[in-house]
């Protein structure tokens, strides 16, 4: 999932334009609204349990990426390889079918130890997005901690995943990517508690 500096100019011939002119404002991203919650009555629970690893064909540089099933919830640990000179990253992969929004409750372990998350939602058998929402760290931040509930609408954020991009539409979706990015060579992962879905 940048912005140009701008050069301040100097003018001459006149008292005034010895003054270095303001440079431009810095353009904003248009902001997002919150995606609202799924209702419970409209709610259809996806069965978690039966989820895959996941990693990024484009960024596999993590020594494993190990998924289990744990009293109805997936555990996800991941393991950061050797190699450093690129991102690494790991999550899970799960079949959602057709939906119009995805929620998913969630609980990050060891959060200091990542520094990005990300939901995928791809169709048929490409790993590729179709749509995607980034939570990027900067600065020293740290993933939040405790029990975090998140929902995907297209065009709306969802916490701190910003809607990056794809179709206004999400109806026409096979699976949905949950995966983070990790500090080199660290260890963390994630417990999903449940997905749901909107259809």
């Amino acid at each position: 999932m940048c912005v140009a500096l701008a050069s301040v100019l100097l003018g001459c011939g006149s008292k005034e334009a010895t003054q270095p002119s303001k440079p431009p404002a810095r353009p904003k991203q248009p902001a997002q609204s919150q995606a609202a919650p799924i209702a419970e009555s409209g709610a259809a629970a996806i069965d978690i349990t039966a989820a895959g690893a996941y990693a990024p064909t484009w960024a596999v540089r993590v020594n494993k990426c190990d998924v289990s099933a744990s009293g109805g919830s997936l555990v996800c640990n991941v393991v950061g390889g050797s190699d450093i000179s690129g991102g690494q990253y790991g999550g899970v992969r799960v079949k959602v079918g057709s939906v119009k929004a995805v929620g998913v409750d969630v609980t990050f372990t060891n959060p200091e130890n990542i520094t990005a998350a990300f939901m995928d939602l791809t169709v048929g058998e490409r790993t590729k997005p179709r749509v995607r929402w980034e939570f990027i760290l900067r600065g020293g931040q740290h993933m939040p901690s405790g029990k975090q509930s998140f929902t995907f609408r297209p065009d709306k954020s969802a916490g701190g995943f910003r809607y990056s991009g794809g179709p206004a539409s999400i109806e026409k979706v096979d699976h949905a990517q949950f995966f983070i990015k990790l500090r080199p060579q660290s260890t963390a992962g994630f417990q999903m508690h449940r997905m749901v879905v909107e259809r």
